[in-house]
């Protein structure tokens, strides 16, 4: 398994669990969850990425990834 596909699977099963948790932080209900990390994802291989959601920390922490743009482009790599 790539950084890179390391880095997805533990953003989406933390953006599932936040969510679960915490639905009143999000505008999409919990069964839009595919859609939206089909949209993530592709920015995250596009290099257009946001890291200002709690998910994208939270992934940071559980890789030990410094929480920066620079430190996530490096572990995820090139496409």
């Amino acid at each position: 398994m790539t950084n890179r596909e390391l880095f997805k699977l533990t953003y989406a099963s933390l953006l599932e669990a936040h969510h679960k948790k915490n639905p009143e932080h999000y505008a999409w209900p919990l069964s839009e969850l595919g859609t939206v990390l089909g949209r993530m994802n592709m920015t995250i291989d596009n290099g257009s990425f946001s890291k200002n959601s709690q998910a994208f920390r939270k992934t940071c922490v559980a890789l030990k990834i410094k929480y920066t743009y620079q430190a996530i482009e490096t572990f995820i790599g090139e496409k």
